[in-house]
């Protein structure tokens, strides 16, 4: 039962990078000026480069790899809604939802891993981090460095805008 319910949260895990991609992608378009595009562009790198390296883990565990519909309409939703806000707004928006959702939830799967899959699924709660660490920054007009926690999980980051 246990390993069910694990199984079950690592297609969370993944699933959740694929509405972090099409959240960040949506927000694009209402970025305001370079540094911004280059936020959401690099937490949108996070999302990507995340869920191809999920990809191998859910094979070997015979999972699902195709991206659950449902989740990306979910994703499109968000953006809509966020997409109209102020800059601070969706970054209190971000930032709350990963401190009360998204978290809690990876600590709560990271806790059932087993032996073999506690590095990956730990690495996940890592990732939440460093954007809940992005979005506490902006918020506290740390603006400055504040892509750092999520660059520092890059392997391919984007480079920094020519105004910085």
């Amino acid at each position: 039962m246990a390993d069910s319910e694990f199984l079950k949260g690592v297609m969370e895990l993944y699933q959740g990078e694929i509405l972090g991609e099409v959240l960040f992608t949506g927000l694009l378009p209402a970025a305001e000026d370079d540094d911004q595009r280059y936020k959401l562009g690099t937490m949108l790198q996070l999302e990507s480069e995340t869920k191809a390296r999920l990809r191998p883990w859910l094979f070997r565990h015979r999972l699902d790899l195709s991206e659950d519909a449902a989740v990306r309409a979910e994703g499109v939703s968000l953006a809509e809604n966020l997409r109209p806000m102020k800059w601070l707004d969706k970054m209190t928006v971000i930032h709350d939802a990963l401190r009360d959702r998204f978290i809690p939830r990876f600590k709560e799967i990271a806790a059932m891993a087993p032996a073999e899959d506690r590095e990956m699924a730990q690495s996940m709660v890592e990732h939440e981090s460093a954007l809940f660490e992005m979005a506490r920054r902006e918020i506290a007009s740390m603006t400055d460095r504040s892509a750092d926690p999520v660059v520092a999980l890059l392997k391919f980051p984007l480079p920094l805008p020519r105004t910085r």
